[in-house]
C-alpha cells in the first residue's frame, strides 16, 4: 500500500454508489471499487453492513468513462462508465467533487457531450404514443406548478408513488386520466418529475 492508501497494483480504489433499477424505481447501492489503469480492470464489491461478510467481487473491463453533467441527474459528483460484457451505462456517485476528479483521472474520463439532445433522440425513437402522451403531460404539469418548488430537481419522488404513476400512465386504458384533471391534483410535482426521468432512462436502456 502506498502513501495515498491505495493497494499496490490498483490505480484508484474507494467507495462509490451505483445507480440501480428496482421494481418500483431506482436506488443507489454502495460498492467498494478498485481500478487498474494498465489492464482497465474494474472491480466492484458490494458493501455489506453485516460485519465479517464479504461479497464476491465483480470484474469488468472499462471501455469509457464520462463525467455526468449536473443538469442531467439529481445527485452531485456523478460519472458514467461503460464496460465490456455488460449492456448500458453504469452511473456512479463519488464521495466528493475531488473524489470524482481522481476517478476520472484514473479512468481517462472525458467531459460530457450534449446528453440532453441524445436523450431526446433516443426517446423520440423508442417511446410509443402512450409514452409520448405521458411525457407531454408530465412536462406540462411540471412547467405549470413545479418550476418554483425548492429542490424539485434534487429531491427524488417516493419510489412506490413513482411506480404506481408509471404503471397507470403506460396502461392505454388508464393513461388518459393520469397527470391531467383530478389525477393531476393528486400527484406531487416531484412524483411527476421523477416518473418522467425514469421513463427517459428506461427508453435509453431499451
Amino acid at each position: 500500500m502506498d502513501q495515498s492508501g491505495t493497494m499496490k497494483g490498483f490505480t484508484r480504489q474507494g467507495y462509490l454508489y451505483l445507480l440501480e433499477k428496482k421494481a418500483l424505481g431506482t436506488t443507489w447501492t454502495k460498492y467498494y471499487c478498485q481500478y487498474k489503469k494498465e489492464t482497465k480492470e474494474f472491480y466492484m464489491i458490494l458493501y455489506n453492513q453485516i460485519g465479517g461478510k464479504v461479497s464476491e467481487p465483480e470484474c469488468y473491463y472499462l471501455e469509457s468513462c464520462v463525467r455526468r453533467a449536473s443538469e442531467t441527474i439529481d445527485r452531485r459528483f456523478c460519472f458514467d462508465i461503460t464496460v465490456k460484457d455488460r449492456q448500458g451505462v453504469m452511473t456512479f456517485q463519488a464521495l466528493s467533487d475531488e473524489d470524482r476528479r481522481l476517478w476520472l483521472d484514473a479512468m481517462d474520463g472525458k467531459e460530457p457531450s450534449n446528453r440532453l439532445l441524445t436523450s431526446y433522440i433516443l426517446v423520440s425513437a423508442l417511446l410509443d404514443d402512450v409514452g409520448f402522451t405521458f411525457m407531454r403531460k408530465g412536462i406540462a404539469a411540471i412547467e405549470s406548478r413545479g418550476l418554483h418548488e425548492q429542490g424539485l430537481y434534487r429531491v427524488v419522488g417516493v419510489n412506490s408513488k413513482v411506480g404506481n404513476l408509471l404503471k397507470c400512465a403506460l396502461d392505454p386504458k388508464k393513461a388518459d386520466k393520469v397527470v391531467t384533471g383530478a389525477a393531476h391534483d393528486l400527484q406531487t410535482s416531484r412524483t411527476v418529475h421523477q416518473s418522467s426521468k425514469t421513463r427517459i432512462q428506461d427508453a435509453e436502456d431499451t
